[in-house]
């Protein structure tokens, strides 16, 4: 799942990695070193990775050149009937047309779900009239419709509207706590407790409960979420769209504005790119990505990978559905029964040993393409629909780096080796959407601090209740073992040098050492309810310094 990888000239600061790969603005010179590089600053790559590089790149840090004879240059002469995209100083004011990013998300997200060389002439002129005229842009959208739609929109509604999401949550947690301690909302099944093992004086062995708090998070969050386009927001997002923002029915409108991209490329504060395997495939995806390093040097390129949000979303809703299991599991009469927890342990386990060795193979897979797309990338094999179109980028592109086999070398050396490097440094999940995953386990571990509250046990048991359960184990140790099995997951787990082979195995002892921490975790917060306010206090200093040293570890601080 994944993370914001920071491209940088090699002797600046190297920001914290994540899912989101942002290019540098000093990521721009094809070929350049600064004077304080060294061949070792490239060469502290794993075998694997080094092997890839281009031969060129490492004929360059090594401080060798190729002779002119040496490599054959693909020379293209521009085109006298081809428009030239990389002029643009009689660009038409009126050309330049932008949409919020948040309406590109309303009404269904309809936008994203229509691909508009399937849509009829009156629908395609009124994509036209949603955008509006603009100065500049914030964002330049740059997509491939080889992906669909919907993971796009999935994709950007999560990226952006997970603040929404959380604050919602909060509010639906808040009113179901409220409406339960005021009694408006009954306490309608009981919890299972062995009250006087675990607190001396206390007697009877279940406590009212009920499932309030964890129904109004919910439903806050998501509705949360599916608001979060609707909402007034005050800081800017325009965003250009290509089938909005450029005219789909008038044919001269139309190349006007294809004329013109340099134009709204270079007046774009930031380029993110919706990255899926078909991206490097489609020449204009190359192109835009080409030009805008060009054309607005001092510009962020954001490269967010698509199905990053896809599996954060499924993931989500796989531990709500996990912590429902745990809820009847517990509740009513007969909720202690030992059998009933392995049911739900066993149901949740396997579909998640499941997933984790899917994601470790395909995570492999996915480096392995990446690698195979970069280093063996010819800007002649890329797919075009319209040759007219072909000849204008390689024009656009011989203009700015001097032929196309210099732009494959751009590809194949300093942009392949940054990739790489990045990563492999990249951490295995987002600090936002980690917050984000613990919201449902959130919502029922303060439903039985609720419960245990109302029940009329002594103050000092909730509190422990609180800190133990809540506080340590719910927000310290479950997400340092997530982001530890991210992270091996990631990485995979290396005896030596070598990883172990097969996937199988390494996803096995992932999934076996999570699962023992998790008990282990369990077990001392039970220990350290039962010990008191000392207890939880003692247990919190654990957690943190096993999160510290899972953190330093994984995220590389």
């Amino acid at each position: 799942m994944p993370l914001e990888l920071v491209f940088q000239n090699c002797c600046d600061q190297r920001e914290e990695p994540g899912d989101d790969v942002t290019l540098h603005p000093s990521f721009s010179a094809r070929h350049e070193t600064c004077a304080q590089c060294t061949p070792s600053t490239f060469t502290n790559l794993p075998e694997g990775d080094e092997a890839l590089v281009h031969p060129s790149l490492q004929g360059e840090v090594t401080g060798l050149t190729e002779t002119d004879g040496e490599k054959p240059e693909i020379l293209t002469m521009p085109s006298a009937s081809s428009p030239d995209l990389t002029s643009f100083d009689a660009l038409d004011a009126t050309l330049m047309r932008g949409i919020p990013l948040r309406q590109t998300l309303r009404w269904g997200a309809h936008l994203w779900l229509s691909d508009p060389r399937s849509l009829s002439a009156g629908k395609k002129a009124k994509l036209w009239d949603a955008s509006k005229p603009t100065k500049r842009y914030d964002k330049f959208i740059s997509h491939t419709w080889e992906t669909h739609g919907r993971w796009k929109h999935l994709s950007l509604l999560l990226r952006f509207g997970w603040p929404s999401m959380m604050i919602f949550w909060a509010v639906g947690a808040v009113i179901g706590s409220v409406f339960v301690l005021l009694e408006v909302l009954p306490l309608f099944t009981v919890f299972q407790l062995p009250l006087p093992a675990l607190w001396p004086g206390v007697h009877g062995t279940s406590i009212p409960f009920g499932c309030w708090l964890m129904l109004l998070s919910l439903t806050g969050a998501i509705g949360g979420l599916l608001v979060f386009p609707y909402f007034p927001h005050f800081a800017s997002d325009i965003c250009f769209l290509d089938f909005v923002c450029v005219h789909q029915t008038d044919d001269r409108k139309m190349q006007q504005g294809i004329r013109s991209i340099g134009a709204f490329l270079a007046s774009a504060s930031e380029l993110r790119v919706l990255w899926s395997a078909p991206y490097l495939q489609r020449l204009w995806c190359v192109f835009e990505l080409a030009a805008y390093r060009k054309l607005n040097p001092n510009g962020k390129i954001v490269i967010s990978r698509v199905m990053t949000e896809v599996a954060v979303l499924l993931t989500f809703v796989w531990v709500q559905l996990v912590v429902v299991g745990f809820w009847l599991a517990r509740s009513g009469p007969y909720g202690g029964e030992p059998w009933r927890l392995v049911v739900v342990v066993v149901c949740a386990g396997l579909p998640t040993f499941a997933s984790m060795s899917y994601a470790a193979v395909q995570t492999q897979d996915a480096d392995e393409e990446l690698r195979s797309q970069l280093t063996n990338f010819d800007v002649m094999n890329v797919k075009c629909s319209n040759e007219f179109d072909r000849q204008c980028i390689h024009d656009a592109i011989t203009r700015w780096y001097g032929s196309l086999s210099a732009f494959n070398d751009y590809i194949q050396g300093p942009f392949c080796l940054e990739v790489l490097q990045l990563r492999r440094s990249r951490r295995g999940i987002d600090g936002h959407y980690l917050i984000f995953l613990l919201l449902p386990t959130s919502s029922y571990f303060l439903e039985g601090c609720l419960a245990v509250a109302m029940s009329g046990v002594p103050r000092e048991v909730t509190i422990s209740y609180f800190l133990a359960a809540v506080v340590c184990f719910n927000l310290i140790w479950m997400p340092s073992v997530v982001v530890l099995g991210a992270h091996l997951t990631q990485h995979g787990v290396r005896v030596g040098r070598f990883r172990i082979k097969p996937s199988f195995l390494e996803s096995l002892m992932v999934f076996v050492l999570c699962l023992t921490l998790l008990t282990v975790g369990i077990g001392a917060t039970v220990a350290a309810i039962a010990n008191g306010i000392p207890g939880a206090i003692l247990w919190n200093i654990v957690g943190l310094v096993f999160a510290a040293v899972t953190w330093m570890k994984c995220f590389r601080v």
